[in-house]
């Protein structure tokens, strides 16, 4: 079955919980791989028989399309969202599977307009300088066993999966995406008690992170912080109490910068390139301070010297965090429009199309 989705909406992404709100829509069509149209038509029957069962949980009834009324439920579907946070709504029904009748042959499809709020793993390493992904997974739950026949899904010849986004409301703090990315995939075999794989579907778009509100915001006052710490210097040499009662105001400062910046992500063990920098920020005010406390064991000429010398090590610093942050938006560019960096598996998944599988 060849496979497109649509991002209907982005509404809201919450960067602490990690989740994030929309409105997706998917479409599988079936492509027939019989060589005579008698094959064709009991391929597609087949198929629609399937879905119509596992996907809907009802009954298949011959000629039945999407306006025809439900029939007795048999049993639940087996086609889920696996990383969605809420049950489905009003926005966002089960799937639908219909049979059409175009030029004398029939074509299955299967449709979901799948809305709510979703779960990401968001990664921050680089951020605020960031490209994320926002995906939903797509399971279906059906066993994949060798020798059977198989439903497959796989891309279509040509991409027809778009990013329609009428209304991007998100646009002051990302840039609109530009592509819907699918991969193909299996669960792990080995999380399953019975050793069963289950083919996925994933859909997923990259959104790039503007990052001006935290230049201005949080860089550019760190920066002249730190760079006020050189004031010291301007007082005498033996006032090393005038001298540490103007720096310590300056580290009580970048503490409080510091505790602001961890309120931006969510807890993580690891620090982001806004934390280095804040911290590398506070490591220099701290040199400074040790300095105006050993300052008074030194004549001016070797103070000086050593302040010139802190001095080019905090301008050092700073020019490579400006090319690693370069680095980081040129790398955030090419993955917001190449998407993952894995090949997209064209291989397709399989799933059983017999009723007498395992599970049921």
């Amino acid at each position: 079955m060849a496979v497109r989705a649509n991002v209907d909406k982005l509404m809201q992404i919450k960067q602490l919980e990690e989740s994030f709100s929309a409105r997706f829509f998917f479409e599988a069509r079936l492509i027939p791989s019989g060589k005579t149209h008698e094959a064709k038509e009991k391929e597609a029957k087949n198929c629609f028989q399937f879905l119509k069962k596992k996907v809907e949980g009802e009954v298949a009834i011959p000629g039945a399309n999407i306006d025809v009324p439900k029939a007795k439920t048999e049993c639940r579907s087996r086609f889920t969202v696996e990383n969605c946070l809420e049950e489905p709504t009003d926005e966002s029904p089960k799937p639908k599977v219909w049979m059409d009748h175009k030029d004398g042959s029939s074509v299955v499809k299967m449709s979901w307009v799948i809305a709510g709020e979703f779960a990401e793993k968001l990664e921050l390493k680089s951020f605020p300088f960031d490209c994320q992904e926002l995906s939903v997974t797509l399971c279906l739950g059906v066993p994949c066993l060798a020798g059977k026949e198989q439903v497959r899904f796989q891309l279509p010849d040509k991409d027809e999966s778009k990013v329609i986004l009428n209304v991007f409301s998100l646009q002051n703090s990302w840039m609109r995406p530009e592509r819907v990315f699918l991969k193909f995939d299996w669960t792990d075999k080995d999380k399953n008690w019975q050793e069963h794989q289950f083919p996925t579907v994933k859909i997923s778009v990259y959104l790039q992170r503007k990052y001006g509100f935290y230049l201005w915001n949080v860089v550019l006052p760190m920066f002249l912080i730190a760079s006020m710490s050189a004031c010291s210097m301007s007082i005498h040499i033996d006032k090393v109490a005038d001298r540490l009662s103007a720096t310590l105001t300056l580290v009580l400062t970048a503490v409080a910068y510091k505790y602001i910046t961890a309120q931006m992500v969510p807890t993580i063990g690891y620090n982001t390139w806004l934390d280095k920098y804040v911290l590398a920020c506070f490591w220099f005010l701290v040199i400074i301070v040790l300095e105006n406390c050993v300052a008074g064991r030194f004549d001016e000429q070797t103070e000086s010297l050593w302040f010139m010398f802190i001095g080019i090590m905090f301008i050092l610093t700073n020019i490579g965090f400006a090319i690693w942050a370069w680095i980081l938006v040129a790398q955030a560019k090419t993955q917001a429009k190449e998407g993952p960096r894995a090949q997209v598996c064209c291989e397709g998944c399989f799933a059983e199309l017999s009723d007498d599988m395992a599970g049921d």
